[in-house]
């Protein structure tokens, strides 16, 4: 089965529009580099990263995106696409 692999996802919103067109053609596995309890204490990513669970993707947390040679979990397996979104800085826009 095609697999993608989505890095640095911050409230997986990107990943859960994806898992919805998919439906369940390719395995996607979506990281971050939060918590999961940092992550499950804000609503919309809450409802993302139950959606594709719904949809048979793979949620992993505490991912370092520079490091993930050391995640066996990740690298026990190959992919047809890696997506790394741009990452978030944190902070504020300026107007």
């Amino acid at each position: 089965m095609p697999s993608i692999l989505l890095v640095g996802e911050g409230n997986f919103s990107y990943s859960a529009s994806l898992s919805g067109f998919n439906q369940g053609k390719d395995l996607i596995v979506a990281t971050c580099y939060e918590t999961e309890d940092a992550v499950s204490k804000q609503p919309l990513s809450s409802a993302n990263v139950e959606q594709l669970r719904r949809n048979g993707a793979l949620v992993y947390f505490e991912v370092d995106a520079t490091k993930l040679k050391e995640y066996a979990f990740l690298t026990n397996h190959l992919y047809d696409r890696i997506i790394f979104n741009f990452p978030h800085c944190g902070g504020r826009r300026p107007e």
